[in-house]
């Protein structure tokens, strides 16, 4: 379905809400195709292409909401998905803090938005596979990935694209087109030593241009790596030592940031940043960035879904908490902006340090590399972390061993402030990005 169409949908359904009652209407229409493939020890498990629509309407009447959803463009089902919006938001009861985006909130004017759209370089055409040669990748990635030392089978080979676009219209005027392409690969061996013990470990990649995934060569030799590194693991003495997280695992932790200053978790008062804004809660030096402009970012966008424009924020900024991330009514309950966050952050960047991973290694007497976590992990409301792990244990300033079946442990607050970023960066095409990073001492509990 074009763009056209999904714009001419989106438009009835704001009129056919405005016909029913309501006060102000904002519709979503999207529509995507997804395809993919899966291997399995030279065999094609799975090959699937799906499509799907999706319509979601969000209407006030003065202060009361109402919102339904349909996968349906016929005539009268949206009309239906319309009157039972309208019935929702008679029988709420009122909420003063909402209210659809003016247009002075908007990103750029309406004539403007398909060209700036454009720069952000979301789409790759060029880099859709007919099935066939889905499938000669997948056969082609399994190959590989067999012939690495140690493997004994594969346990998945998948490869995935996928096309889609959005529209939102609302009754303030405002018409929003966003199109986007993705593409993944992803590989997982079990690997066997000598002595029959076994392993597994996978390597998995998603950008927005087919030409900028790994090749079938790095993601074998990485996913063999990964199963190979924990052959002969075992847990190590309770403790409390330095832990590294790998430039694969860190990422997690800027994520529990962000979880932790969404406005509606600080106006619950349901997160350990809750009266935080403005304080030093990293290192000083230390800068997290979210941006929505990075051309083929993976959440790379001019406005949220409440057509908020986007900016490029510090969030942390040499190591101060610079904000909260608000939508409309997030905003609006702690008497601040909109940040354009509805959607949930952008490209988020925890800016690399100084030290290589091998000088942070280097400096450590005991200690855990962590290339792998297992469970919760943080609990937002007090800050306490535990996950279990799996990794390397360092020993005078070198790797010695594997090791798994150990919990680490700490409070955010603490770990925050001993984080020391290295100077390498991931490389996953991840909505956030982060070199691999020291916490000098975290609870590490084994056997």
């Amino acid at each position: 379905m074009n763009e056209r169409s999904l714009v001419k949908y989106g438009k009835n359904l704001v009129s056919y809400a405005l016909k029913a009652g309501a006060t102000d209407a904002e519709a979503y229409v999207s529509a995507g195709t997804n395809e993919e493939v899966r291997v399995c020890n030279r065999s094609v498990e799975k090959v699937a292409r799906r499509s799907g629509v999706t319509l979601s309407l969000n209407i006030l009447i003065g202060q009361r909401e109402g919102s339904s959803t349909c996968e349906s463009f016929v005539k009268d089902d949206l009309k239906r998905t319309a009157v039972e919006a309208v019935a929702i938001a008679r029988a709420s009861t009122e909420n003063p803090f909402a209210s659809l985006a003016k247009e002075e909130m908007w990103p750029c004017t309406l004539a403007e938005l398909p060209e700036r759209q454009r720069a952000l370089d979301l789409v790759d055409d060029a880099g859709r596979q007919s099935m066939p040669a889905m499938k000669s990748e997948g056969l082609l990635l399994d190959r590989l990935l067999q012939a690495e030392s140690g493997v004994a089978r594969t346990s998945i080979v998948q490869i995935t694209q996928h096309q889609g676009c959005s529209v939102i219209c609302n009754s303030l005027g405002f018409v929003g087109i966003e199109t986007y392409t993705s593409y993944s690969k992803h590989a997982s061996a079990i690997v066997e030593a000598k002595n029959g013990e076994m392993n597994s470990g996978g390597d998995g990649h998603t950008m927005i241009y087919r030409s900028d995934l790994r090749s079938s060569e790095e993601c074998a030799r990485r996913a063999a790596f990964r199963a190979r590194a924990l052959l002969g693991a075992t847990p190590i003495p309770t403790a409390r030592m330095p832990v590294i997280f790998d430039r694969e695992m860190s990422s997690s932790l800027i994520g529990a940031l962000l979880w932790a200053i969404y406005g509606s978790s600080i106006y619950d008062k349901s997160s350990f940043l809750f009266e935080k804004l403005g304080e030093q809660i990293f290192r000083p030096g230390i800068v997290i960035v979210d941006n929505p402009f990075i051309p083929r970012g993976r959440r790379s966008r001019l406005y949220d879904q409440e057509t908020v424009r986007s900016k490029r924020y510090h969030v942390i900024d040499n190591g101060v908490l610079t904000m909260y991330l608000t939508s409309i009514e997030s905003g609006a309950k702690l008497g601040i902006p909109s940040t354009g966050h509805a959607s949930g952050s952008s490209n988020v960047t925890l800016t690399r340090g100084t030290q290589t991973l091998e000088e942070l290694i280097g400096s450590i007497d005991r200690g855990l590399l962590v290339t792998d976590l297992l469970g919760h992990g943080p609990n937002i409301a007090t800050g306490d972390y535990s996950s279990g792990a799996a990794g390397m244990l360092i020993e005078n300033g070198g790797v010695t061993r594997p090791v798994n079946e150990v919990t680490i442990a700490g409070n955010l607050l603490d770990m925050f402030r001993m984080l020391i970023p290295a100077s390498d960066m991931s490389d996953d095409g991840g909505t956030v990005n982060a070199p691999t990073c020291l916490v000098g001492e975290m609870t590490v509990a084994g056997s």
